[in-house]
């Protein structure tokens, strides 16, 4: 695959699902005039790109600004991943990220975006590992159990192991269950130390997931830095990798990392990402941008169920080819109805507890204040219907 294909359907995929690029952000309302945008490029480790991802997100201006007015925001950043470890080895990586939105919600709108960008790019064999760190007082919770028993373990383990665990216990344990090591059997597992709220974020995410079809596995032993991550972690693998020993290379890896916007905040900012990186055939400095075309609708949802269908909705346009805008970032009816009416769709799509049950939408037309009620399967013909 060239890096232009790439990059051209992972963003037309995204703005689909309501994510702008980076550089965008800054004056939505504008029309940007550039016609290709750069590629930013990191020399890191294969293991490293997902934080020097996030972090990257996090250096621009503009993302810093709207955080601090505490908006929710929905963007994604493209970039070119030199490995430190191979000469000339890159990657090209595509970052979504979801800021300023703690509820569960913000997890599966990233994941769904990032299994249709994989469906996109023709990989439809894919498994969703996932799993909770909880937060801080979970992990430390976590670390003050497992530690010393790994400790007293330490002389089983290779050299390698035994000098990160008198370093830092828990990049020892990560490194471990990165591994797959053997000994992780005779520890104690993460989630089994969750708080309640940590416990009610999990289970409230798992259910979104189940009902979104999304395929998943829940694997307790996947790990990382709870100075970066909170909550949720997440991989996109083959599914064939689940059997497999050792590390294998993710297609897209991500989670929660509230913990790591700290370093730009003065408290922890809601922010869930993940990170895409595939080997393309040639390296581009920029590539096209893809053309934004004006969405015939604005799809707003009130309540647990109707978020649920929303995720169809989405879908159904996309794979009809329709444009859509939908506002699943934010939590309140009136602030959709705001970012509905600011984005001058001709279309209301609205989704409500009743509309949820039957699997429709109410679809009101903005200029006439018309009506009416559309099964989900027929909105692409409803759409696509002469004025």
């Amino acid at each position: 695959m060239k890096t232009a294909d790439f990059y051209k359907k992972a963003a037309s995929v995204s703005e689909h699902y309501g994510f702008r690029h980076v550089e965008d952000i800054a004056t939505p309302k504008k029309t940007t005039n550039k016609k290709k945008y750069g590629l930013t490029q990191h020399k890191v480790e294969e293991s490293e790109i997902t934080e020097h991802s996030f972090n990257s997100c996090f250096s621009h201006q503009s993302v810093q600004d709207a955080t601090a007015r505490k908006e929710s925001l929905l963007f994604y950043t493209p970039s070119l991943v030199a490995h430190r470890a191979s000469s000339g080895g890159k990657l090209s990586a595509f970052t979504l990220n979801m800021v300023g939105n703690k509820q569960p919600l913000s997890e599966v709108v990233v994941l769904k975006t990032a299994v249709s960008i994989l469906s996109e790019l023709g990989v439809s064999d894919i498994l969703v590992r996932v799993n909770s760190i909880g937060d801080r007082d979970s992990s430390a919770r976590y670390i003050r159990e497992a530690g010393p028993l790994l400790r007293k373990k330490l002389n089983e383990l290779p050299d390698k192991y035994q000098e990160l665990a008198r370093g830092d216990i828990n990049r020892a344990l990560q490194a471990l269950m990165e591994e797959r090591h053997e000994i992780l059997a005779q520890l104690p597992r993460p989630v089994e130390y969750l708080t309640t709220p940590s416990r009610k974020h999990f289970k409230e995410l798992l259910e979104f997931l189940d009902a979104t079809e999304v395929p998943f596995v829940l694997d307790d032993r996947l790990y990382a830095s709870r100075t970066m991550y909170a909550h949720t972690l997440f991989e996109i693998i083959n599914p064939d990798d689940v059997a497999a020993e050792g590390p294998s290379m993710p297609y897209a890896r991500g989670g929660r990392y509230d913990e790591l916007t700290r370093a730009f905040s003065r408290q922890a900012v809601p922010a869930v990402g993940i990170v895409l990186a595939f080997k393309t055939k040639d390296v581009a400095k920029e590539v096209p941008r893809p053309r934004v075309a004006r969405p015939k609708a604005c799809l707003i949802q009130v309540g647990y169920e109707a978020r649920l269908l929303s995720f169809a909705v989405v879908e159904t346009f996309r794979r009809a080819k329709i444009p859509i805008e939908q506002c699943m970032q934010f939590d309140k009816f009136s602030e959709q109805l705001a970012y509905a009416e600011s984005h001058n769709a001709p279309y209301v799509i609205i989704i409500g507890h009743k509309e949820a049950m039957d699997r429709a939408v109410i679809v009101r037309n903005r200029q006439d204040r018309s009506q009416q009620t559309v099964p989900v399967d027929l909105l692409p013909q409803f759409f696509r219907a002469p004025a």
